[in-house]
């Protein structure tokens, strides 16, 4: 999840179709795995994948439908295939088109070869020799390139021999073109302002650089290509600073607005620079290392900057700089391939001469399989988060495995606890904790995964009861990673019909949007369903919403409470009085310690006129009490 915290009930979340989403409360940060290589240098860098004489031509296929909701890998075993085989298709990751002419490559320590896919966005890969393969660049006119640091890609593919692995599905998030306007508080354009566009997807984009900087016109207007779910932001001297996030509304009008403060409320208008090195354990550069800078967690509700976050990649020299920071207090992190993360908290920027030493660690390894069988998962995405407080998590490393076997490994553990994570096309997310105990070179763990339920359900406008076709169905809180990440999202089609695989009994929130129409969180959807879901058009003159029922607060964890980072004006927060900084440390009785983040949050939703018993320290004070705070309908 992109954002800094839950709204209970409400978890606004970045809108990424064919992916799932990151862990709450934290920023995204994407973290490379694998070895490095040196195949740019190889003459086998972009070359066709050779077929085996024998190889039947592929029969004549129908038109494919869009992928409403991603199949599960499946295995063919016995194969004329000496080294194994991999087919799927590359699609969009808005619509589940098929994507044409989309460039696919997959390195090996011994070179790399390109796949281009046919009309349908069909592709398939016969390696010349079984192994492990990266999936190393993935490019598309239109489409964010997938190109992190040569030999770093977070996605293996296992080639077995007599292996045929197929429906492996690629999505790519489309960028369209967009044309922004930077406005002053009045609404006259504002000229000569310096924009720049934040993905946090820095990592992915090392190979192929995506424009990211930008200077307003004598209109206040520039052009600019950026995937949904975007922040933009933009700066002038003369008035401050503005951000705006490219929701669906800015994608179906192909325009953003962004409006910069009144000179009054613009405040401090002083831009910091951040510079520093990255070091590898042997005190040499890490060239390509990702930084991620963040607001300080200790200063929470106070966000300094974006709330986002910041990311660079590292020099060949390992040094890095961040221009246009807003002064204050972050949270700095550098990660590559196979060492332990480097962390730094509370830089008070602007700062010069910070050193990150990445370190050495051991590996975490096991197989994840079907809890009842024992039949390996061939295809899943593995997350590990550290363990940093009693509630805070920080994200780790995070990487998708094709592997028959069920195998994955990843490498540069330092002695801590963690969570491990698990998701699965088809099946119930599945968590571990893990410890890694000092000097260990090895830590094995593994998982089991229970199939999951379908859930049924159907999109209507709330005006007209007509059915919504191509409306988007995010579950809540699963977490994933990018192309080739599980799919726990779904498109409705043209009767907005939508259905939803591998859900658990117990039931799921789902986010549901729609252009033209208010997004709408429901929660307590629970399969096999039909569950019927209504959405509002989008009144004249007004911004598009997200519509749910909760306390309406902005939550986040920090140390071992839940602070409140704001309120939505006439929700029941608001109501009963909690501000931002005040601090809950029970939910009906139990301490949120012994809930963990994710629990106490679905612990605090609940059903619309009812209450929920939380224990509050007020901003400030030492003394808690309980204060009952009422579920409302609200728009966030």
């Amino acid at each position: 999840m992109l954002g800094l915290g839950f709204v209970v009930i409400a978890g606004v979340l970045g809108l990424l179709l064919l992916r799932a989403e990151e862990p709450a409360g934290m920023g995204r940060e994407v973290v490379p795995t694998g070895g490095p290589a040196a195949a740019a240098a190889d003459s086998s860098v972009l070359v066709p994948p050779a077929k085996p004489a024998s190889a039947a031509p592929p029969a004549p296929i129908a038109p494919a439908e869009p992928v409403r909701q991603l199949p599960r890998v499946t295995l063919e075993r016995g194969t004329p295939a000496p080294a194994g085989a991999f087919s799927g298709r590359v699609v969009s990751a808005t619509t589940g088109e098929g994507v044409q002419g989309a460039e696919v490559t997959l390195a090996a320590p011994s070179g790399a070869v390109s796949l281009v896919t046919d009309a349908e966005g069909r592709f398939e890969f016969r390696p010349t020799a079984p192994g492990v393969y990266q999936v190393a660049a993935i490019r598309a006119e239109g489409y964010l390139p997938f190109g992190p640091e040569w030999g770093r890609s977070p996605i293996a593919l296992s080639a077995v021999p007599g292996v045929h692995v197929h429906e492996v599905v690629i999505a790519l998030t489309p960028t369209p073109e967009l044309v922004g306007q930077v406005l002053s508080a009045s609404g006259a354009p504002v000229s000569g302002a310096t924009v720049r566009v934040l993905t946090q997807r820095a990592g992915e984009t090392v190979l192929f650089p995506v424009r990211d900087r930008f200077s307003s016109d004598e209109r206040g207007e520039f052009r600019f290509t950026a995937p949904e779910g975007a922040t933009v932001e933009a700066r002038h001297t003369a008035h401050g600073v503005a951000r705006a996030r490219v929701g669906s509304e800015a994608v179906r009008t192909r325009r953003l607005e962004l409006r910069l403060p009144a000179p009054a409320e613009a405040g401090s208008r002083a831009e910091a620079r951040l510079e520093g090195r990255v070091l590898a354990p042997d005190g040499s550069g890490a060239s390509g290392a990702l930084l991620s800078v963040q607001s300080a967690t200790s200063a929470y509700p106070r966000v300094f900057g974006q709330q986002d976050g910041y990311q660079t990649i590292a020099e060949v020299d390992g040094s890095f700089a961040l221009e246009g920071l807003e002064p204050g207090l972050y949270d700095v992190s550098a990660h590559a391939a196979g060492f332990a993360p480097a962390r730094d908290f509370d830089v008070r920027v602007p700062a010069s001469g910070l050193v990150l030493r990445l370190s050495e660690g051991g590996a975490l390894v096991g197989r994840i399989m079907e809890e009842e069988g024992g039949a390996p998962v061939p295809a899943f995405v593995v997350n590990v988060l550290l363990q940093h407080s009693a509630l805070e998590r920080l994200p780790f490393a995070q990487a998708r495995f094709l592997d028959a076997e069920g195998r994955y490994e990843l490498r540069g553990l330092k002695p801590g606890r963690y969570e491990l994570q698990v998701v699965a096309a088809g099946f119930v997310p599945a968590k571990r904790q893990v410890e890694v105990p000092e000097g260990a070179r090895e830590v094995r763990a593994d998982v089991g995964l229970a199939r999951g339920m379908r859930l049924e359900g159907r999109l209507l406008s709330a005006a007209t009861r007509a059915p919504i076709a191509g409306a988007r169905v995010i579950v809540e809180g699963f977490s994933g990673g990018d192309a080739l990440a599980p799919l726990f999202d779904a498109v409705s089609g043209a009767d907005g019909a939508f259905t939803l695989e591998g859900i658990p009994r117990a039931g799921v929130s789902l986010l549901c949007s729609a252009p033209e129409h208010n997004s709408r969180l429901v929660s307590g959807a629970r399969p096999p369903g039909p569950v019927e879901i209504a959405l509002t058009p989008v009144e004249a003159d007004a911004g598009p919403r997200v519509e749910l029922i909760g306390i309406g607060a902005v939550l986040r964890p920090r140390g071992d409470v839940i602070v409140v980072g704001a309120v939505v004006d006439g929700g029941g927060a608001q109501a009963a009085g909690l501000a931002p900084g005040d601090e809950l440390l029970r939910v009906e009785g139990t301490p949120v310690t012994e809930l963990g983040f994710e629990l106490a949050i679905e612990r605090i939703r609940g059903p619309e006129g009812t209450q929920v018993l939380l224990g509050v320290r007020k901003a400030g004070q030492s003394t808690v009490r309980d204060l009952p705070v009422p579920r409302k309908k609200i728009g966030a």
